[in-house]
């Protein structure tokens, strides 16, 4: 019975270990390391290597459920005269209490402590990596070799960091106070960038100050007099039928006796379904600071400009 319950133990250990080294706070394990904690660098350098470390523990769950099993086996054959009930019955009664005990129970402790849990137990898994290492070893090249008898080929060796392990690690450093709420939202901004759609960030044009193609000088002066803006969207009959945009320093450079139309620029057109990224893109290539924001009949609904694009990633910014 103490074989068995050495075993669950055990199995507890290695199993709540694999599911702690995904939860791992890797930047305080630096810290810690860094520190001159004897206990953090090992740890750091069995998570370095996580193919192994996985692989490393899935063995030795494995073997400890299968020496569970054995022993109860054993102890079970003692009630039963066959062996094959006496094995069934193994299987029924260790199968929920390593799942409760060796499963469930670890995991949730090892993902809700991870840091300080494998610190605790970092040198048992480090004798475990050095044990285990062979066969670890003989799995992999196994497992190589059948890759190269059916044709297949291993995945390059290089980090695939995904967002959501990038939003992990911006959470981590807020925690540890490497990073700051700005620079936290700075992060997230710009790996939303090439996804968030133009008209979450566009104006809309009912908030746009705006300026009718056959304006008179007058109208035009008065305008310009309350206005903070070097561009200007010029339209003709409706708002949403804009023909281009007003330079206000080339129209004022004429002394305010030219028309709007000569002292304008064609429009860069941007359909709202783009994404930040690619209408900053656009206006980059068209040497624009200033795009409309168009639907699918084509009618502007919105206005952007490279600096609005830019405030979406760092806040806000002073007015173009």
């Amino acid at each position: 019975m103490l074989i068995i319950l050495a075993a669950a133990l055990a199995s507890a250990l290695y199993s709540g270990a694999e599911s702690g080294a995904y939860r791992l706070n890797r930047i305080r394990l630096r810290r810690q390391a860094e520190s001159g904690s004897r206990i953090a660098r090992m740890l750091q350098r069995l998570t370095a290597n996580m193919e192994r470390f996985v692989c490393s523990l899935l063995v030795a769950n494995n073997l400890c459920h299968y020496v569970a099993t054995l022993f109860c086996t054993a102890e079970l054959r003692r009630f039963f005269a066959r062996g094959m009930t006496a094995e069934l019955a193994a299987v029924a009664v260790l199968s929920p209490v390593l799942l409760i005990v060796s499963e469930i129970l670890p995991k949730s402790l090892f993902q809700a402590r991870p840091n300080r849990l494998l610190l605790w137990t970092a040198p048992i898994l480090r004798l475990s990596d050095w044990v285990f290492w062979p066969v670890v070893q003989l799995l992999r090249g196994v497992i190589v070799f059948w890759q190269g008898v059916f044709g297949g080929r291993r995945a390059a060796r290089q980090p695939v960091v995904t967002s959501h392990y990038l939003n992990f690690y911006l959470a981590e450093g807020m925690s540890e106070g490497i990073i700051t709420r700005q620079q936290d939202l700075m992060a997230r901004n710009i790996m939303e960038f090439s996804s968030r759609p133009l008209r979450r960030v566009m104006t809309p044009l009912n908030r746009v100050r705006m300026m009718p193609r056959e304006a008179p000088a007058q109208e035009v002066c008065v305008l310009l007099r309350n206005n903070t803006h070097s561009r200007i969207p010029v339209y003709e009959e409706r708002r949403d039928h804009v023909v281009g945009v007003l330079v206000v320093v080339e129209y004022l450079c004429r002394e305010g006796s030219a028309r709007v139309a000569e002292a304008m620029m064609p429009p860069i057109l941007l359909d709202a379904t783009l994404t930040l990224n690619d209408a900053f893109a656009k206006l980059q290539d068209a040497g624009q600071t200033m795009g409309i924001v168009v639907n699918r009949q084509r009618k502007a609904v919105g206005v952007v400009t490279m600096g609005g694009l830019l405030q979406s990633i760092f806040g806000s910014l002073p007015p173009t």
